[in-house]
């Protein structure tokens, strides 16, 4: 990992104008160090990482068993003496996670932290709630910009996000303008837009778009998906585009060819909302993800049916974040499936996973030929954790079929509830919709419970 800084676009102004010993002028030096902490250590050596990671692990877990019964039981040691100890610890899966947040709420004192509530994404189509404290927050900000230093950007380009939200007015779309990724007076960079939609008009979108030079791109591939087909490639190269990082799932091949073909680079990050920054992808190597040690520790349990090839090590991914005092996240099962590797053949000496497999591709169908992506978001619909397990089902091109597990009736205000979630993802009168109440979802053995599916694409 080398950082040439000549390249960084650092302000003229920035330097200490006091008549005191230091470089950097008071307001900048916090942002700087942290981010050249987290670089270092993700850069050092694997012996220093991991006693810093034991270090960090062990204040969690005396955090933890201190403060919560749960954990107590699940945690027999008082301090671990390597990161192999870990793996004593039993596997924490989503129904535990529940059951901890249900009996203990958050283990951190709010009258010292600023506490914030959050749910889990409902890819996995049981969302759960969990808490975090505001250090989180800033810490997981300093790692998503270090990514910036280590990720050969352009530092001075623009960029812009597309957002999924709920509740966006015709033309499904609103946009949000401010200074660029870098801390004020310290680094010269482009404006950062944020571009919310909700079933948009494309052409519109598009049009909003073309106002800035775009830069570096932030978006689902299944919007992508959906953009693409009246905003080619080559005229968002046109109109700015320098860099499209794919978000909230995986880039299918061909889609990541378009790109690059016309000069546009591609490059993705591994995160979730109850965890942040997992990795980041090999700037050499593409599906290769150099983990975020700063603030995970993860793991590959094999499993004797993860079968994608003889020289493939498929495991379950297990992920451990340190500073999750509010919620724990010890040995948390995702719900992703992918192979650890030790170091990475650019030469990263650190863990690095391949092979990840983790969202389906979540796209409907209209009857017009035309395909919009369908993301369940939680945040936009807080009603849907109130429910064991649910399912959408594209079954043709005129019908939604909404699977709800766990419940035997339903009321009126419900269905429309429900009937909402579709509405926020492809508007009014674009399908019928049907409701079937089942005990339990037949998701088919598979490893990750997708809560979308289409028969028709």
């Amino acid at each position: 990992m080398k950082i040439d800084f000549s390249k960084i676009p650092i302000q003229d102004d920035c330097f200490n104008k006091e008549n005191n010993v230091g470089f950097l002028a008071t307001e900048h030096k916090e942002f700087f160090h942290n981010i050249m902490e987290i670089t270092l250590l993700e850069s050092a050596s694997k012996t220093a990482r991991e006693k810093w990671q034991l270090n960090q692990l062990n204040h969690l877990i005396d955090h933890a068993k201190k403060n919560s019964e749960f954990w107590r039981q699940r945690i027999k040691k008082d301090q671990l003496d390597s990161l192999e100890d870990l793996k004593e610890i039993p596997i924490l899966e989503r129904k535990d996670l529940k059951q901890q947040v249900t009996a203990e709420g958050c283990l951190l004192d709010e009258n010292d932290h600023k506490i914030f509530e959050h749910n889990t994404s409902g890819s996995s189509g049981v969302p759960i709630k969990f808490y975090y404290a505001d250090l989180n927050e800033g810490l997981n900000g300093f790692r998503s910009f270090s990514r910036f230093f280590v990720g050969n950007f352009d530092l001075t380009d623009n960029t812009t996000q597309l957002f999924a939200a709920s509740g966006v007015p015709y033309p499904g779309h609103s946009t949000q303008q401010s200074e660029g990724i870098g801390r004020k007076g310290f680094l010269a960079t482009g404006i950062r837009r944020v571009i919310s939609y909700n079933n948009p008009d494309l052409e519109s979108l598009k049009q909003e778009m073309k106002k800035e030079a775009i830069g570096h791109l932030i978006a689902n591939p299944y919007i992508m998906e959906t953009l693409i087909q009246i905003y080619t490639p080559q005229e968002l190269k046109d109109d700015g585009l320098t860099v499209w990082s794919p978000i909230g799932g995986t880039a299918p091949d061909y889609m990541i060819k378009y790109f690059e073909d016309v000069g546009v680079r591609t490059t993705s990050t591994y995160a979730s909302e109850e965890i942040g920054m997992i990795g980041y992808e090999c700037n050499e190597h593409k599906g290769h993800f150099h983990i975020s040690t700063s603030n995970v520790i993860l793991e590959c349990i094999p499993e004797e049916d993860l079968n994608f090839g003889k020289d493939t090590k498929l495991g379950r991914v297990l992920i451990t974040k340190m500073s999750s005092r509010a919620t724990p996240f010890i040995r948390y099962d995702i719900g992703d499936i992918g192979e650890l590797l030790d170091e990475c053949p650019c030469g990263h000496k650190g863990p690095t996973i391949k092979n990840l497999y983790g969202r389906a591709k979540s796209l409907v169908r209209k009857k017009d030929g035309s395909i919009f992506p369908f993301l369940v978001q939680v945040k936009n619909h807080p009603f849907i954790t109130n429910y064991k397990e649910y399912r959408f089902i594209q079954t043709d091109l005129n019908t939604i079929r909404i699977q709800i597990g766990g419940i035997s009736s339903i009321t009126e205000e419900e269905v429309e509830q429900w009937a909402g979630v579709v509405y926020d993802q492809v508007g009014k009168g674009q399908f019928e919709i049907e409701i079937e109440l089942v005990d339990q979802i037949d998701w088919g053995g598979s490893k990750k419970k997708i809560p979308f599916k289409s028969l028709v694409i």
